[in-house]
């Protein structure tokens, strides 16, 4: 966005701010729509805790985390200023979660491995809410002192993620769904959180029988998402829908 457009962003993004703070705040982030929005959630979320010109020392001091995870990001092809704008501030809003609300951070730790459009809410039942150790019942669901609903709503108030026009569906943005990935791959979880993934697609994926097709077509984006990276439906039950 152009700075003048970035700066009118920031403003109606924001409940209260000056205009120089917009103005500094924009610049920091390089005018990136997608930075400044979530920039402007969690000020708006911490309240009186925070303002844009606090949130620049919060920016100060992600910036070798985020240097991290840019080397971590060899498979990143975005542009470089959207990627540290981007980062910087996811890594503000998810360190956030995970020290004030763990569970809403490993619902985005598990939701990042499958096709970012058209999460069915049956699927995202399937997390845990202890650090990607499996503490479900058989059905996969989550253990009972997970509030799923409050955790969804903490993600998108944090611009983490977004319903679709469908009310029963979510999305997340395809930077915060690669941030996302860098650092369960940086903090060693990446594999923990992807058998989770492939554990749910093996428990909700049909059989191939004809009634079973609409499902079908639902969950295939979700399974051909990460067949590319290796994992393909032979990794789960045989005889599923090809």
């Amino acid at each position: 966005m152009s700075e003048c457009e970035a700066v009118t962003l920031a403003q109606n993004k924001l409940r209260d701010s000056p205009q120089e703070g917009a103005i500094y705040l924009v610049k920091a982030l390089d005018c990136i729509p997608l930075a400044i929005i979530q920039a402007a959630a969690y000020i708006n979320r911490l309240g009186s805790r925070m303002s844009a010109a606090k949130y620049l020392g919060e920016l100060h001091g992600v910036e070798g985390q985020v240097r991290l995870l840019q080397k971590a990001a060899s498979d990143m092809r975005r542009d470089e200023e959207a990627q540290k704008s981007v980062l910087a501030t996811w890594q503000i809003s998810f360190e956030y979660l995970r020290n004030k609300r763990s569970s809403a951070a490993n619902l985005l730790s598990f939701m990042c491995f499958f096709n970012r459009q058209g999460y069915p809410e049956f699927m995202i039942r399937h997390y845990t809410d202890t650090d990607g150790r499996d503490t479900s019942s058989s059905t996969g669901l989550a253990g009972g002192n997970v509030d799923l609903e409050e955790d969804i709503a903490m993600l998108r108030q944090f611009s983490l993620l977004n319903a679709a026009e469908d009310k029963d569906e979510f999305e997340m943005h395809g930077l915060v769904q690669l941030a996302t990935r860098i650092w369960l791959r940086t903090a060693g979880s990446e594999d923990r959180w992807r058998s989770m993934f492939v554990r749910a697609m093996s428990l909700e994926f049909p059989t191939g029988e004809y009634t079973n097709w609409p499902r079908c077509r639902l969950l295939f984006p979700h399974a051909l998402a990460w067949s590319s990276r290796g994992w393909t439906m032979n990794e789960t039950k045989s005889g599923r829908c090809r």
